[in-house]
Parts: C-alpha cells; structure tokens; sequence
C-alpha cells in the first residue's frame, strides 16, 4: 500500500490498540503495545500524509527551497529545550552564585571567557541570565501545551 493511496487512519472501536489504514483496494489493522503508542502512529502517518499531499500538491519546483515542515521543526526545537532544560537551569543556578552539583555540566569555559571579557561584564551577565529565564520559562510553557495537546488528543 502507498502512502498516497491511503483514504482513511483509525482507531478499531472494538478492539484494543488497534488501528486500520484503508485505501480504495485493501485494509491493514495494526495493533500497538498502548493506547498511547496507537495515538503516536496515527499522528505520525496522518502527518506524513499531509506532508506527502503538500509535495504532490505543488505547482513549481521553485518551491521546493522554501518547503519547510514547520510542525516536524517546532518539534525537533521543543524535544531540544526539553532535553537539555535542567542544563540551562544549572547555568542559570550558577549565574544566581549557587553551586553546581557534582556531575553537571558547566557553563563552557568559551561562554564565561566571553562574559567576562565583555564592555560590561556585569550587564552580559545578567542579559544572559534573563535569556536563560525566558528559555526555561518557554520551554516550560510549550511542554505545558503540548501535555495538553497529547492529553485532548488521546480522548477523543
């Protein structure tokens, strides 16, 4: 089956897990370890769906410098601030005077050179010490949307 032959993706109402990907000449039903995990393929194929309707969709290949998938880009920028959040926050725990624990990274020696050695060393450092908090406070936010994003999604 091709994926520009699909016409439907759904949850098999009276089974567990099980989701159906029909086209106009034969239907496959697939069933995930979790409700969780079914939801995450329906996403995923819906959105490849989409992106391959977008491709075929296109009228001139000048477009194709500026096509862009903006949801698998916000992702890829959410899945980073969120893996790497509690390292900002231990730059911003040391910007504040506190102590790094032992086994955390460290502001990088190129960054703090670069801090230090400013005009003001003093306004740098607290500029980026407002950046680091308006990252972490963003970072915060988009997960929070997107928790609530996920949780709407697996109740309908």
């Amino acid at each position: 089956m091709r994926l520009q032959e699909v016409n439907q993706i759904e949850p098999v109402v009276d089974a567990k897990n099980v989701f159906r990907i029909a086209s106009p000449d034969c239907e496959i039903q697939f069933q995930a370890p979790s409700t969780v995990e079914m939801n995450e393929w329906i996403v995923q194929i819906q959105k490849q769906r989409k992106r391959q309707l977008m491709i075929a969709l296109r009228t001139s290949e000048s477009n194709d410098a500026f096509e862009i998938d903006t949801e698998r880009e916000l992702e890829a920028i959410h899945a980073i601030l969120y893996e790497n959040a509690e390292t900002l926050k231990q730059w911003k725990n040391t910007l504040e005077g506190t102590e790094i624990p032992v086994g955390h990274p460290c502001i990088p020696s190129a960054l703090q050179d670069q801090l230090k050695n400013s005009e003001n060393p003093e306004q740098a450092k607290q500029l980026f010490y407002s950046t680091l908090q308006e990252i972490l406070h963003s970072t915060l936010l988009i997960e929070k949307s997107h928790d609530e994003i996920v949780n709407r999604f697996i109740k309908q």
